[in-house]
């Protein structure tokens, strides 16, 4: 992985996780993001799972969960929401490709 040589700094920015095509959760950082260059930056987020009612979507959290007691890892997709401030989500939709 090769670092970014700009830094951002966001007062949010948020997703949605996906496995398949079963949106499971909602998440949002806890508090400002700085993406500094050239480094790693820690993100604290914070989320609800979204309640199933389909057998498939039942299928992919219950799949998460035996997968995370059993110490395997899942296949998760995060796909972009939203970053703050106002105004700078659509920058970061041309950036990087979000689709709400």
């Amino acid at each position: 992985m090769k670092p970014s040589q700009v830094g951002v700094q966001l007062s949010s920015i948020a997703f949605n996780t996906f496995v398949g095509d079963v949106m499971i959760a909602p998440v949002a950082s806890t508090g400002q993001l700085t993406l500094a260059p050239g480094t790693s930056s820690p993100l604290s987020l914070a989320g609800r799972l979204v309640p199933q009612t389909s057998a498939a979507g039942l299928a992919a959290v219950s799949g998460v969960f035996n997968n995370f007691i059993h110490g395997q890892n899942s296949n998760v997709i995060v796909q972009g929401e939203s970053a703050g401030p106002s105004g700078v989500r659509s920058q970061f939709e041309t950036l990087f490709s979000f689709t709400p």
